[in-house]
């Protein structure tokens, strides 16, 4: 049965929507591990807050706010799964799946995002080596721990390839969305 989308979208853009969101959280997450590993460096190291420590955070800022576009594009516009949700709220939540996607997923990856910016403005604003340090370690640290808990692990019973390439979209309400 053939998916219905708005009359501009199609399966092909969709797909690469996902395709570019799967990969995009490979590089969030490696940047959170590298801001993370180097806020911890500079606290229990004693070591100053230098240039590629800023620049770490900025390239974190920038992929989480790229996440966040395109997530917020799937969310709204794109995703099958989520306008199957909306169609009935009450019932999505009572679904383990839908309520993944309708609520849990888009809560915590946002949280992420606000924790990554709060970090990022705060470790810009602060004069103090070790308290940039500090305040980097503890907001990107959370994120970090928010985009964990949010990711569709393969593993889960709403998960998602660890990379989405040259595959079919899966969908809730019957079949998969095939691209070709």
């Amino acid at each position: 049965m053939p998916k219905v989308y708005p009359p501009h979208i199609g399966a092909a853009t969709t797909m690469g929507v996902l395709i570019f969101h799967s990969m995009a959280r490979w590089a969030l997450l490696m940047a959170l591990l590298v801001a993370v590993f180097r806020a911890a460096r500079g606290v229990w190291g004693g070591r100053s807050y230098v240039r590629s420590d800023a620049v770490t955070a900025f390239v974190v800022v920038a992929l989480a706010d790229l996440q966040f576009v395109l997530g917020f594009v799937l969310y709204f516009w794109l995703s099958e799964t989520v306008r199957g949700a909306r169609v009935s709220f009450a019932a999505a939540m009572r679904d383990r799946t839908l309520r993944f996607w309708a609520v849990e997923h888009l809560c915590l990856m946002v949280g992420a995002v606000l924790l990554v910016h709060v970090g990022g403005v705060l470790a810009r604003r602060t004069a103090d080596t070790m308290r940039r340090h500090r305040r980097s370690l503890w907001c990107f640290g959370l994120a970090l721990l928010l985009v964990v808990v949010g990711i569709p692990w393969p593993f889960l019973g709403h998960g998602r390839p660890w990379l989405r390439v040259g595959q079919t979209a899966p969908s809730l309400l019957g079949g998969d969305i095939v691209v070709g």
